[in-house]
């Protein structure tokens, strides 16, 4: 599309965004990150992933409200914390790809994205228990490999009774509770002072 539209453009992409610009040049990408965050709301700019997301989703906001759910969520991702996780990222890492079959072509993508997934349920939201992670993960799974179809639907309400959008809704609930019996469990953990459990743990 660069070499046909130039080095900037813009898309028409409805019901997903309002005239998206697209910027192709590494100088003009990195200039944009670096940009003074009052001025570019990245929050803003995400708002069609708020179904998702929840609308206190630390990709969702700006400015105040961003800087208060990063240093919520800081802690857990601190380099002391992420050295702590070495060993057990180490350890999903072998796991995987010892399944990988030897002498056979792969596809690289569907495998890093098991892996990157079972990092992140294992180690970010520390989920342990054998059978809530399988169900976890493939929900998870689910959400991230949405039909574009789907997604484009869920902003429109009156779709949220038929199938399949119902039933993506509800496999979004119940990842909710999921998670909320996660954090319950161990709000009343006897050890959670000295436990370390990710992002669940922080919450």
């Amino acid at each position: 599309m660069r070499r046909k539209y130039g080095n900037v453009f813009s898309l028409q992409v409805p019901p997903y965004a309002d005239n998206p610009v697209v910027y192709s040049r590494p100088e003009h990408i990195k200039e944009i990150f670096a940009a003074d965050p009052k001025i570019l709301h990245a929050g803003e700019g995400n708002q069609i992933l708020g179904f998702v997301m929840g609308e206190h989703s630390v990709l969702m906001t700006d400015e105040g409200a961003h800087a208060r759910m990063r240093s919520l969520l800081m802690p857990a991702f601190n380099g002391a914390a992420l050295r702590g996780y070495r060993a057990m990222i180490a350890a999903v890492a072998a796991e995987h790809i010892g399944q990988w079959p030897a002498g056979s072509e792969i596809s690289a993508l569907e495998h890093m994205n098991a892996l990157t997934l079972d990092i992140i349920v294992r180690v970010v939201f520390g989920v342990t228990d054998p059978k809530t992670k399988a169900e976890l993960t493939t929900r998870l799974h689910a959400i991230i490999s949405i039909h574009p179809v789907i997604f484009a639907g869920r902003q429109f309400p009156v779709l949220k009774r038929f199938p399949p959008w119902k039933g993506s809704l509800d496999n979004q609930h119940r990842i909710d509770a999921i998670l909320y019996r996660e954090i319950a469990a161990r709000r009343v953990a006897l050890d959670l002072p000295d436990r370390r459990g990710g992002l669940l743990h922080v919450l």
